[in-house]
């Protein structure tokens, strides 16, 4: 499988809990319903579904078209500053 980085997490509080939105900034576009991995150094990448997005207003949207989009997203698992998300090809 190839793999395309997405997203790096830019958030500089403590983890947070799971299923809480965490900040990211986008580096390429990806959707609602699409399988994504969070990647955290030292640990096996985690998987889940994107379903709950929003713009940097706390908007609901489909997507992160837009290069350097800074969005939030919800995600079931801790997320620290600098983790990475990814979906395969």
């Amino acid at each position: 499988l190839d793999f395309c980085l997405f997203a790096i997490c830019k958030v500089k509080k403590n983890i947070p809990p799971p299923n809480k939105k965490s900040k990211f900034y986008q580096k390429n576009k990806f959707s609602k319903g699409d399988r994504l991995e969070l990647l955290t150094p030292g640990k096996v990448g985690q998987g889940f579904v994107a379903e709950n997005i929003f713009d940097a207003d706390g908007s609901p949207i489909e997507s992160t078209p837009h290069p350097e989009m800074r969005f939030t997203l919800e995600i079931p698992y801790p997320v620290r500053e600098g983790d990475i998300l990814r979906f395969a090809k």
